[in-house]
């Protein structure tokens, strides 16, 4: 199951907020398990990731070298992510995170 989440949002980066643009989409692996001839299907591991586009340069650098950044979405949740790299044009990141998902269901 997928959900999507295209809004504003902040990141907190070694102390400092910075306003940014979370365009972010969740997934959850589905596992299959068979077992005396009876098979269940359950939910596994969930993750997120995405890009978020900031229109500072320098909050662009801050970010990408925090420790622990997190991402504060609109609707109050806030989790640590780690960036996985900068978007093409320069005035973004792609994202990741794990565990729980800040939005959706």
């Amino acid at each position: 199951m997928a959900h999507c989440n295209d809004d504003h949002a902040s990141v907190l980066a070694d102390g400092t907020a910075y306003d940014v643009h979370a365009r972010l989409t969740s997934h959850t692996t589905r596992i299959t398990a068979r077992a005396f001839n009876d098979t269940t299907t359950e939910d596994g591991l969930t993750d997120w990731y995405g890009t978020i586009d900031i229109t500072d340069d320098t909050a662009v650098w801050a970010i990408s070298q925090a420790d622990e950044p997190k991402l504060r979405l609109a609707n109050g949740e806030e989790r640590t992510f780690f960036v996985a790299d900068s978007t093409p044009d320069g005035t973004g990141l792609s994202i990741r995170g794990n565990g729980s998902v800040p939005f959706g269901d």
